[in-house]
């Protein structure tokens, strides 16, 4: 967050901060999921990582299944905006008056990620089609080289704890 707010002055709730856009009609927030894994083992703090690096990125103890993501509405120029944290099952939503400044947050308590859809559209009676992608990170072990790779790199693990983006549509096309 510190790379989007140009003002370092800019009021913040609980480590929030609202990012006021002047993109028309056309702003949305994004939805994303940021994963918390363990660094690399035997690799020192200053360490350069390469994607050709034979290393996996799994997660253990504190970092197994943490993660912050962002809920976003599927609807343009709606200033509402949802944080989730998997390993806490908190949901954190904030809102304003008539659509303006969120200036309000509502917490809920004990959500799982299958029910933030249901959560936030029961608060708002109304059904504003929520994008999330909600992952965390799991452990799988050691590094394991895919097969017919020629240069392998990093390797990632991780589960979808719940996902409302349509699935991409079938090509009919024949490469």
């Amino acid at each position: 967050m510190r790379h989007v707010v140009a003002d370092r002055l800019v009021s913040t709730a609980g480590g929030f901060v609202t990012v006021v856009s002047n993109f028309e009609n056309g702003f949305r927030f994004s939805a994303y999921s940021d994963m918390l894994f363990d660094w690399p083992e035997g690799r020192p703090a200053d360490y350069n990582l390469a994607l050709s690096d034979k290393i996996a990125f799994t997660a253990t103890d504190e970092n197994a299944s943490f993660a912050v993501a962002q809920v976003s509405p599927g609807f343009m120029g709606t200033n509402l905006v949802a944080y989730y944290f998997t390993r806490s099952r908190r949901l954190f939503f904030f809102y304003g008056e008539g659509n303006g400044l969120a200036d309000r947050c509502q917490v809920f308590r004990d959500v799982p990620a299958t029910s933030i859809y249901d959560t936030l559209n029961g608060f708002l009676c109304a059904d504003l089609k929520w994008l999330l992608l909600i992952t965390s990170p799991h452990s799988s072990g050691p590094y394991r080289p895919s097969p017919n790779i020629k240069t392998p790199g990093v390797q990632l693990s991780w589960f979808t704890e719940a996902n409302t983006f349509p699935a991409p549509l079938k090509s009919t096309l024949s490469p």
